[in-house]
This record gives C-alpha cells, sequence and structure tokens, in this order.
C-alpha cells in the first residue's frame, strides 16, 4: 500500500517539473500457447451456457445473445483475422463442456476459416462452507471469555474451457481450460447473519469472472511485450520541446542530430542537466548505447547523480 502512495505523491512533482516517461517495447516473448497466433483466419463459436450464477435468463438481449458478445470481444483482442458465429449454441450440460464437434461440424461451423475456436464451457458454482468456533472476548473488567460463533467461506468459481480445432481436418489441436475464483470471508453469531454478511457485504458481479477468465486465456495466447520506460523532460526551452516531441514521435536518430546542432547551447540553458539527460536518452533509443554512457557519465560528472545515476543503472542493465 505505501508503494501505491509514495506514486500518488511524487506524480505531481514530476508533473509540475516537466518530466515524463517514454515507453519502449524491449522484446517481445512468445504466446505460452502459440497454436491461435499461427492461424490465418478464426472463427469463434459459443458453445457454452450463460455465466449468470443464479440469474434467471428468460427472455431478453441475453438470452438471446448467449456469450456471442463476450466471444466478440475475445476476437477483437486476438492477433489473428476472427469473426464470432452471431448464434449461440448451448451444447454444454451444467456442470460439463460441450462435446467435441465431429469433422463435419467443424467445417459447417469454420466455413472459409482457418481454426474454429469454440468456448465449449462457461459453468459458475457458488461453494459456501462454515465453521463453528470460540471466539474471544473481553467482558467489561476487561476479563476474558468465550463465545459460540460461526466463520462462513463463500466460494464463486467459473470454469471456463476453449478449444481450437483445424478445420480443414476438423481434430482437436488444442485444449485450454480455465478456472477463475473469488473468496469471500464472513463471521457472525450464527449461520443466518453469516450468510447476510456474506450476500451484502461482498456485492459480486459475474461478470467479473468472465473478464477474469477471458484474461487468463488471452495471456496465454498472445505475444508478451516487455516494455521499459525511460525519463525525459519536456519543458525549458525550445530545445527541450523540439527534442521532446522528436522522441516522442519515435524519431530518435533526428533527436541526436538536433542537440549536435545545438550542443553549445545547451550550458546557456536554465536546467542544462535535463538537456544532457534527453540528450542520453535518445542516444541509447537510437541504438547508440555506448555514446548514450559518455553523455550520461559526462552530465554526472558536471552537474551530480541525480537522474543520471539511474539512467546509468538501468543502461548497464542491458549488457
Amino acid at each position: 500500500m505505501m508503494k501505491f502512495r509514495l506514486y500518488y505523491l511524487l506524480l505531481p512533482l514530476l508533473m509540475g517539473c516537466s518530466a515524463k516517461y517514454h515507453t519502449v517495447v524491449d522484446q517481445v516473448l512468445p504466446a505460452r500457447v502459440p497454436a491461435i497466433a499461427q492461424m490465418r483466419s478464426l472463427t469463434l463459436v459459443d458453445r457454452a451456457q450463460e455465466a449468470n450464477l443464479g440469474t434467471r435468463l428468460g427472455t431478453g438481449d441475453l438470452y438471446t445473445q448467449g456469450n456471442v458478445r463476450f466471444l466478440q470481444t475475445c476476437a477483437s483482442k486476438l492477433p489473428v483475422s476472427a469473426t464470432v458465429f452471431p448464434k449461440s449454441q448451448r451444447d454444454a450440460n451444467a456442470g460439463s463442456p460441450a462435446p467435441r464437434l465431429n469433422s463435419a461440424e467443424v467445417r459447417e461451423f469454420g466455413g472459409v476459416s482457418e481454426g474454429l475456436l469454440c468456448l465449449e464451457q462457461l459453468f459458475p458454482r457458488e461453494i459456501r462452507t462454515y465453521e463453528t468456533y470460540d471466539k474471544h472476548q473481553l467482558d467489561e473488567q476487561g476479563k476474558d471469555y468465550y463465545i459460540r460463533a460461526v466463520r462462513g467461506t463463500k466460494s464463486m468459481t467459473l470454469s471456463a474451457l476453449w478449444r481450437l480445432y483445424e478445420v480443414r481436418t476438423g481434430r482437436v489441436i488444442v485444449e485450454l481450460p480455465y478456472l477463475a475464483e473469488e473468496v469471500f470471508e464472513a463471521e457472525g453469531l450464527d449461520q443466518t447473519s453469516v450468510n447476510t454478511k456474506l450476500d451484502t457485504l461482498h456485492n459480486f458481479r459475474p461478470e467479473q469472472l468472465q473478464q477474469r477468465s477471458m484474461e487468463m486465456f488471452l495471456a496465454d495466447v498472445l505475444p508478451t511485450p516487455i516494455e521499459s520506460n525511460w525519463l525525459y523532460y519536456r519543458k525549458g526551452s525550445s530545445l527541450m520541446e523540439r527534442s521532446a516531441e522528436l522522441l516522442e514521435a519515435r524519431r530518435y536518430h533526428d533527436a541526436v542530430r538536433l542537440f549536435e546542432a545545438n550542443a553549445s547551447s545547451i550550458d546557456r540553458l536554465k536546467k542544462p542537466e535535463r538537456a544532457i539527460l534527453n540528450w542520453a536518452t535518445v542516444l541509447f533509443l537510437d541504438g547508440q548505447r555506448q555514446e548514450a554512457l559518455d553523455k550520461a557519465y559526462e552530465g554526472m560528472n558536471r552537474y551530480g547523480s541525480g537522474d543520471f545515476s539511474v539512467f546509468i543503472k538501468k543502461v548497464r542493465s542491458y549488457e
């Protein structure tokens, strides 16, 4: 918690002195499950029951749409061209996934797509457990005594299963099961009061688990970018403003040339150390690692460590 508080305390200071961070992708790790990213095109089909966690779905848009909107959100985040079959199939039973499709069914749903990605299960379950125990108390004189109490736990789970079929052959390429869970606890003098607390103090929306299951799925099938943040300054002179604009446009080489052309004027700036840091930063981002270190050491020797020591340590970590 203290880290978050510290961040919010420092943020106004950074913004006040016109400091910003430039984010770059250092490398991209391949997906843990690469099969989906290797497809040229996909069709997504909802074959699960709605994850309603007790809500009645007799009429209305949710009943007719099923999980189609959920799949549309997933499809928009996939690294391949993906379309969603417009009607939910509801082939799954309450507690088990939908049975595997045969080759003809795969071709029927998949059409011209290379892959067919099916949501085969999205099954919610709520489990409550109770424990009776002796709860320690103090009377008005400060003496110990115990009362019988109840501790209750409400576990909300959502079981999801995805299957990827190859449309040409109808075979299953990969199955991806997930379990998303939320656990709540409450105490009371009896089970009724515990249930009341579990139902009122812990307001739960089923979409939260649905969203979490999607995040787990996407984390497995999407490449993971490894990013780093680089401090730079935006204000203080026309040189600072222009160099920051070039950096933000990712025109690092042009920013280097700008500093080289204006090197003699840097010492006359109100805060020349900021210009030197920007110069070192664009040098590094332009691929001139040693030159960036040399410029940072120059700034540290002339103006003290400050931002330069942080910059040097970060650049050294790339060795």
